[in-house]
């Protein structure tokens, strides 16, 4: 990341989405924190290119988990409506993904974004998330989530495969059972 530096300072805006592309592709917090920065750049083209590059950061270092905080305020507070949805895309993936957080946090997570979530394919994207998710109040989202006919389909899915294993945390028989 420190020898690509010097391409994410440089006055092109082209030469400033290959850098983000390689930072991206680098991975570490030099690198992230480049990427976050560019999502303040003043061309918009790179702008979007960072938060393109934000929403599908991989997961390789121990530092990289420091993206949900830029994803979680992209969702919120992006400039543009495809900056939010991919934030929020973004943020959920780095969920499923973390592999520092225990399945009480990550619920935790996906209840704090559930307001920002309006569309179908969000809602999928948070449907596949709970579906990972060991915990009796995942089972309960699921079970919410699969009165709504636009996701009903895949939220049904999840939820009898989560309630067919018998590690759901907090959750009894009859508890799974009822959500079936």
């Amino acid at each position: 990341a420190p020898a690509l530096m010097p391409l994410a300072k440089s006055g092109e805006a082209p030469l400033r989405i290959v850098a983000v592309h390689a930072l991206a592709a680098a991975g570490g917090p030099d690198a992230l924190a480049a990427v976050k920065a560019a999502v303040e750049d003043k061309e918009d083209a790179v702008q979007d290119e960072a938060v393109r590059s934000l929403s599908t950061w991989a997961n390789k270092w121990p530092e990289d988990a420091g993206v949900m905080e830029p994803l979680l305020a992209l969702a919120k507070d992006g400039k543009k409506p495809a900056h939010k949805i991919l934030g929020l895309r973004g943020y959920l993936e780095a969920i499923q993904a973390a592999k520092a957080l225990d399945g009480d946090a990550k619920l935790a997570k996906v209840n704090g974004v559930m307001a920002l979530i309006t569309r179908p394919e969000e809602k999928k994207i948070v449907v596949a998330v709970l579906g990972n998710i060991a915990t009796a109040g995942a089972l309960d989202m699921l079970v919410g989530l699969a009165a709504e006919a636009a996701i009903a389909e895949e939220a049904s899915a999840a939820i009898v495969a989560l309630a067919s294993r018998g590690d759901v945390k907090g959750a009894t028989k009859e508890q799974r059972q009822k959500a079936l």
